[in-house]
């Protein structure tokens, strides 16, 4: 069964760990714009319009306006620079908003078999991520009814790990660890619950929501990016006359923090 989305939002942050004293960041990002700017440019099909966004105090919040720069001296330790926000409850034809796209679709089946005290519960999680991609540390919730007294399980043939199915009793869910999902493919499970009692349509609604979480490294599904890192030594410090090197990287990720599915 697959339904409508309901809600789409992204929270994002630009967080800086330093393990050097007396460095000067600057930070180049895409083209972004607030949707309360005031702004009379009409936005690029390529801008990424925040709902909103919270600096830290060290942040040039002019030179941001201007040119989509963060920059400021870094202390050493890790710092959040900005927080910001894409809301959008607009599903478009194809599946894709204008805060980004879905990473994974999930479809599930309820049956009811002639067998006593008996459901089967089917589910199908594909990953919609272009093939580069792979999901990692895939988790899949699923509450189920608290007469539910033991789960057996099948996979699909494809599965591209060695998924993990555990049922909890307090509160009664199955947990299935997916693993490794790379984009463009998918994964099915299969699952019988034996029951104390004969299923009754108040104990089928006990079942779900389903809920995902999961991570993948260098999706964007946002187009928020950073187009270039630079690091200097500040006014006043030097690192020429030593053995110690200013090492800028990147590094982006994607968490599900609040993916949920109805059945």
């Amino acid at each position: 069964m697959l339904g409508d989305l309901l809600r789409y939002e992204l929270d994002g942050v630009v967080t800086v760990k330093s393990y050097m004293v007396g460095i000067e960041l600057a930070i180049s990002l895409a083209p972004i714009t607030l949707r309360s700017s005031s702004s009379a440019v009409v936005p690029s099909p390529h801008t990424v319009v925040l709902d909103d966004a919270v600096f830290h105090d060290l942040i040039d919040v002019e030179a941001f306006e201007e040119n989509n720069m963060l920059c400021l001296e870094v202390p050493t330790g890790e710092l959040s620079l900005m927080n910001y926000r894409i809301c959008d409850n607009r599903p478009t034809e194809n599946g894709y908003l204008a805060g980004g796209s879905i990473p994974f679709t999930v479809f599930s089946h309820i049956e009811t078999p002639q067998t006593p005290n008996m459901l089967e519960i089917s589910m199908r999680l594909r990953s919609d991520l272009p093939e580069r991609f792979v999901g990692q540390d895939i988790r899949v919730q699923l509450p189920v009814p608290a007469c539910t007294r033991s789960v057996s399980s099948q996979f699909s043939e494809s599965s591209q790990s060695r998924p993990v199915v555990v049922h909890h009793q307090s509160p009664s869910m199955i947990e299935w660890n997916v693993g490794r999902l790379r984009g463009g493919s998918e994964i099915q499970i299969k699952m019988k619950l034996t029951l104390s009692e004969a299923p009754t349509p108040a104990i089928r609604r006990a079942i779900g929501p389903i809920s995902l979480r999961f991570e993948v490294s260098d999706y964007l599904p946002s187009g928020f990016s950073i187009r270039k890192l630079s690091a200097v030594p500040s006014r006043g410090h030097t690192y020429s006359n030593t053995n110690t090197e200013i090492k800028p990287w990147i590094r982006n990720i994607t968490r599900a923090s609040s993916y949920v599915v109805r059945i």
